[in-house]
């Protein structure tokens, strides 16, 4: 059963790009190589379990980073996509690689991941009003979500805390904004899958943040839900950057 379903993920990551966008480019072989090896480690990631595990999902996010370098241009769209997976690569040697679960550091880099993909969406915005709205948007929620932070927290907050939470917020604008630009935008699309997918697995992240900030015990739903023989980490982190990887390829709609 699982087999079937890890071949339709593969189908729909791969077939579509196949069908529509790589049957008249010569780099196509390029796109299907990484997808399909992006694939195979997924997959490894899901049934290999031990200190392995850690490794291959890294690997997902360099092999994400070192695609994107294969169409390094002066397209602006281009280069922040670079950009948002060279932090996430460095982040993760924190994260994933040391397990320094709550780094301040790799959060910051997280952040200027974001920084990136935001500007990803504002190349979305058919206007500079648009644009404009999507800057404040960002800043004004940051903001708010930083001063709610540390309102809620009082004596526990940690900047670590407070920098999560905006950089929580921010993915989520970058979900809506792509999202926003659904129609008419392949770009926009591979952007919104794979932020939807970054989110999935950041919220289960945050969730077991909560479970240690208010001391819930092994007992608690929350608990049960996050630890309950699936890891939602791996589940939706590698196709998460394998998509946003993948969203660069010169062939799309929607480039700038």
């Amino acid at each position: 059963m699982h087999f079937l379903f890890y071949v339709f993920c593969y189908k729909i990551l791969v077939g579509v790009f196949m069908q529509r966008l790589l049957i008249k480019n010569k780099k196509s072989i390029y796109l299907f190589a990484f997808l399909s090896i992006e694939f195979a480690l997924w997959i490894c990631v899901l049934v290999v379990s031990g200190a392995w595990v850690r490794f291959l999902s890294y690997a997902t996010v360099a092999i994400a980073f070192l695609f994107t370098l294969l169409f390094m241009e002066k397209r602006v769209d281009t280069l922040l996509a670079i950009g948002g997976l060279f932090c996430t690569c460095v982040a993760d040697i924190f994260l994933v690689i040391l397990q320094k679960e709550g780094d301040t550091l790799a959060m910051c880099v997280f952040l200027c991941a974001q920084a990136c993909y935001a500007g990803r969406t504002y190349l979305l915005a058919k206007s500079r009003k648009e644009g404009l709205v999507q800057v404040l948007v960002r800043v004004g929620l940051s903001v708010l979500i930083g001063l709610a932070t540390v309102l809620v927290l009082r004596a526990k907050t940690k900047a670590v805390f407070v920098i999560s939470t905006i950089y929580y917020v921010n993915l989520l604008c970058s979900i809506v904004f792509s999202f926003w630009h659904w129609k008419g935008s392949a770009r926009a699309k591979l952007m919104a899958v794979g932020f939807l997918s970054f989110a999935l697995c950041d919220v289960s992240i945050g969730l077991d943040f909560l479970i240690d900030i208010f001391a819930l015990g092994e007992g608690s739903a929350l608990y049960a839900f996050l630890h309950g023989g699936v890891s939602f980490v791996d589940v939706f982190y590698p196709p998460s950057q394998a998509i946003l990887g993948a969203s660069v390829y010169p062939a799309l709609k929607g480039q700038k």
